[in-house]
């Protein structure tokens, strides 16, 4: 079970004086201009990522060579400072910002939590004892491991990395074809799992004190290959399944002893209704989703946690949704190599975000190494996806 960093008493003394000072590891600008409105951020991070942000956003920027020499992190004396709590929305940093929660006894998650939320198996094991997953899991460490099992599992299944980042790494194994086929070399940090069939969705959540509230369900749409190609934002959802999986992650967030933050949980609702759990994070959804929710509801779900952990406050009433719908789809290459050719139809209804460009090499072929993506916004969903499709067939992509 997870324990959050501070004792009874620390956090009681902010449930009344508040958060007024946090501190954040690294990470994309546009999610802490998000929460300056509300509380004083300041940020510790290299001096290349300084030079991308908007510095008036911060109260204190602290500079070092490198994140992950903590010798460089105790020399900016943060004990001299009076943050109120300690974060991370990039996954690659939150171990860092852990070890410091843990280091100046500022309120955070620690170590032990960052290393338990990041291991999948553990987290499903949990669940599985509360009764909230139903899928089988196990760790395995090799082909010859997996083999053994599959008169357990039975196709298709899922591998996925234990401690993987963004569906970096996971596999749909429908064959023992796509075992045999299997790309990946080292297979030392996976976990075979049951496939759950149904409708993926996505939720983001923001929490304070134990208090867990949903501001929006994301309806994901994924290839063959389980790469998330694109998203649209709100799902369409009868008020009685949104009701469902708020309550869902309100059992989720507190099985899993998360009491403060933001959360990208992604579930599976199957054809009989049950709600599995895939995975779930402690940060904003990536892939624009900040941009796509400020789109419907002008406002994103860090923004919402800013507002509550400011004022201490309950949530009596949610952003309202103005009526509209956003997407955002993405390329992805279907071979490794170089890419020797990338054209992209000129069109400003959409707007189209370049994540790679001619020359660029290609070294995995996931939700890790898009080429592009288009963004949109209608109030006409099935429109909005088919015209955003129609433009991504125009996209040509040549890799050498």
């Amino acid at each position: 079970n997870v324990s959050f960093h501070d004792s009874d008493a620390k956090i009681m003394f902010h449930s009344i004086y508040c958060f007024s000072q946090v501190l954040v590891i690294q990470g994309a600008d546009y999610t802490h201009q998000s929460l300056a409105p509300y509380v004083d951020v300041s940020i510790i991070c290299t001096k290349a990522h300084a030079e991308t942000l908007a510095a008036k956003q911060y109260r204190h920027i602290f500079i070092v060579d490198d994140l992950a020499d903590f010798d460089e992190i105790e020399k900016l004396n943060l004990d001299d400072f009076s943050f109120d709590f300690v974060y991370s929305f990039s996954e690659s940093y939150q171990q860092l910002a852990a070890k410091i929660a843990d280091t100046y006894e500022i309120a955070g998650f620690t170590e032990d939590d960052i290393r338990f939320l990041n291991d999948k198996h553990r987290v499903r094991n949990r669940l599985d004892e509360v009764g909230l997953s139903y899928c089988k899991s196990q760790s395995v460490h090799s082909k010859q491991q997996i083999l053994s099992l599959i008169s357990a599992f039975n196709y298709p299944f899922i591998l996925k990395p234990d401690h993987g980042i963004g569906g970096h790494g996971v596999r749909k194994i429908n064959s023992l074809q796509d075992l045999q086929d299997l790309d990946i070399e080292d297979l030392s940090d996976y976990v075979m799992e049951t496939f759950i069939d149904g409708t993926e969705y996505s939720v983001e959540t923001f929490s304070n004190l134990g208090q867990h509230h949903v501001l929006n369900v994301t309806e994901k749409i994924k290839d063959s290959n389980m790469n998330e190609v694109g998203h649209i934002i709100p799902a369409r959802l009868t008020a009685d399944e949104t009701q469902r999986i708020a309550a869902y992650m309100t059992q989720i967030n507190d099985a899993l002893g998360i009491k403060s933050g933001v959360g990208h949980t992604e579930i599976i609702v199957t054809k009989s209704g049950r709600i599995e759990l895939v995975e779930t994070h402690i940060r904003m959804g990536g892939g624009m989703m900040g941009v796509l929710m400020n789109n419907v509801y002008h406002c994103d779900v860090v923004a919402c946690w800013g507002d509550l952990i400011a004022d201490n406050k309950s949530v009596s009433h949610l952003p309202d949704w103005n009526g509209s719908y956003s997407s955002i789809m993405s390329v992805f290459p279907t071979k490794r190599g170089v890419i020797t050719r990338l054209d992209v139809p000129n069109d400003d209804s959409f707007k189209t975000i370049i994540r790679k460009q001619v020359g660029d090499t290609v070294d995995d072929i996931d939700n890790q190494n898009r080429i592009l993506q288009m963004m949109g916004t209608d109030t006409d969903p099935d429109r909005l996806k088919m015209n955003l499709l129609h433009r991504l067939k125009q996209v040509i992509v040549e890799i050498g």
